[in-house]
């Protein structure tokens, strides 16, 4: 592979168990010296091995949240504090990692907290932006600069890399890197998916820019393109104002140049929240000139992002907005219901050309090290071994024992560490690729990507359940090669620890936020309502989470 691959099954048992990035991430460590004991220098006097054992072997501690047990089986006899994991990490390098504690992911945010504030943690664990922020300012974190230049893999400098040095300097205190940034893909921003058997229905052609999505849109609502003779149809899923934003649109927003609930950089060199801009408005009055078509369900506004799942799976939209493994769930079972049923995936359509999609965040929080560990650099070697064996496994029955063998799945999971490479999943499918254009044999395939090309494979020889890998396939090697080469990803600029106004403020703003525009998209109020929003927004303590917010993005700037 020329970069590490990610394994697309395992990601997105991940994130649709809930498992996300900052609750999936693995434990931490602490040495078996107390307070006070003088940190060992890193070695300087030979060539540093990423990989290399401590004989005799050391200790450092940590705290976890447990994986999800509806996803994780342990064999019998293991879980959490005693797997394939610990005991392989303390057989090769000589590490044996010992957890303090280990709680349910629900409370672990509350019991980290609790930790910082007793003063008392070990010798690494994870942690949000806030509490990295709180740490480095008390001067309690150990300085990683030489512990990451002489010990890190090429793996784990090259995902850093990749990330980008805005992720970079948010981990940094005056030149100084205080923590390891859990990186966050760039693959997961929504991009266009049209069901094309509609299409077809309707004699319509594919769509080339958003006026096309727009006009589509209203034809698959209005021109009954399922055939039952019935108006009960759709053209793009909306959320209203309830929990998790207005997630579905956020697709078609960005291809008019939106960016709501992220913070982008304008001509001034200033960090603006995208959801006041005026091609925000512009994309609200779009939505709502889809609400009174039709193709905006009428009762939206009562839904949240899950509700909108039943029509969805059951086949009533023919434009969806979402990533690129929305073919897993819901459209797999629009297809299982229909096998006439396809959905294709597009960039996003802008009115001349491909737009930008949206990442939310770069980074979902940071590893840190406390200030007097003994071995800083064994948490840097820990994240080597991660980097090592979940994109690099050299072969199947390594993988197997490592990733996700058979019987027991997402075993990774019980890693201490864990962070991820930007383009992973992308890399992962062009091994599948080359091995379908006859570059390569699917034993030449790395094991991370040989699931892949199987599952593609079983499509093609008339597996219908196979088809939402194929299309994760095509959505990959397509939409999200074309996002890579054209730079179109805008990934939110903000990442700033919580200032006092965010942190009193915020939900008072968002709920704000969510009520104007389910309001203006519904008709309930007129487009110049969002003028006024605007301007409560910032009396309600919006401008001052634009200065707190800016003064950190001055500090960022070389």
């Amino acid at each position: 592979m020329k970069k590490a691959c990610l394994p697309i099954r395992l990601v997105i048992v991940c994130l649709m168990a809930g498992l996300l990035l900052v609750s999936c991430s693995a434990p931490t460590s602490t040495p078996t010296q107390g307070p006070g004991t003088t940190p060992t220098p890193v070695p300087t006097a030979e060539p540093a091995d990423p990989f290399g054992k401590y004989e005799p072997a050391i200790t450092i501690t940590s705290v976890r949240d447990i994986p999800n047990p509806a996803v994780v089986k342990y064999p019998e006899g293991q879980d959490v504090e005693n797997n394939v994991w610990i005991t392989t990490i303390r057989e090769e390098l000589g590490i044996e990692v010992k957890y303090d504690w280990v709680v349910d992911a629900s409370q672990l945010s509350t019991r980290i907290n609790a930790m910082i504030t007793s003063g008392d943690f070990p010798d690494f664990f994870m942690c949000s932006s806030a509490q990295f922020n709180e740490l480095g300012s008390a001067g309690l974190l150990a300085d990683l600069t030489g512990a990451y230049d002489a010990y890190a893999s090429d793996a784990f400098k090259s995902a850093m890399d990749d990330a980008g040095q805005a992720v970079i300097a948010s981990a940094t205190r005056d030149g100084a890197l205080m923590g390891l940034p859990i990186i966050a893909s760039k693959e997961f921003g929504p991009m266009l998916w049209v069901r094309t058997d509609w299409l077809e229905a309707l004699d319509l052609e594919e769509p080339e820019t958003i006026e096309d999505v727009i006009a589509i849109a209203k034809a698959f609502a209005t021109q009954d393109p399922d055939g039952n003779q019935v108006n009960d149809t759709f053209g793009i899923p909306v959320n209203g104002n309830t929990s998790g934003g207005l997630m579905w649109a956020l697709g078609f927003m960005n291809s008019l140049g939106s960016y709501p609930m992220i913070w982008t950089e304008n001509d001034h060199g200033d960090l603006v929240y995208g959801s006041i801009t005026e091609n925000t408005k512009n994309a609200l009055g779009r939505l709502r000139e889809l609400y009174d078509a039709g193709a905006i369900d009428p009762e939206f506004i009562t839904k949240d992002y899950w509700a909108t799942y039943d029509p969805l799976t059951s086949g009533k939209y023919g434009i969806v907005y979402g990533p690129y493994y929305i073919s897993i769930s819901p459209l797999q079972p629009i297809v299982n219901n229909n096998d006439k049923a396809q959905f294709k995936p597009f960039p996003l359509l802008g009115p001349d050309g491909n737009a930008k999609t949206q990442q939310a965040s770069p980074t979902s929080g940071y590893y840190v090290v406390r200030k007097d560990c003994a071995h800083p650099e064994a948490v840097i070697k820990l994240m080597n071994f991660w980097y090592r064996e979940f994109y690099f496994s050299p072969d199947q029955a390594r993988y197997e024992k490592m990733i996700n063998g058979p019987e027991f799945t997402s075993i990774y999971s019980s890693t201490p560490i864990m962070s991820y490479m930007p383009w992973a999943n992308l890399d992962n499918i062009l091994e599948a690729k080359r091995c379908f254009d006859g570059e390569i044999t699917e034993d030449q395939i790395p094991p991370i990507g040989r699931q892949s090309y199987q599952d593609v494979l079983k499509y093609k020889n008339g597996d219908i359940a196979s088809w939402m890998w194929e299309r994760v396939y095509t959505a990959l090697t397509t939409v999200m090669t074309v996002n890579r080469d054209g730079d179109l990803i805008q990934p939110d600029r903000n990442l700033a620890p919580p200032g006092e106004a965010m942190s009193l403020k915020w939900g008072t703003l968002s709920a704000m936020e969510m009520e104007a525009f389910s309001r203006i998209i519904s008709g309930e109020s007129p487009i110049e309502a969002f003028d006024t929003f605007v301007t409560e927004w910032k009396a309600a303590g919006g401008d001052e989470v634009t200065a707190e917010i800016n003064t950190w993005f001055d500090t960022q700037q070389p």
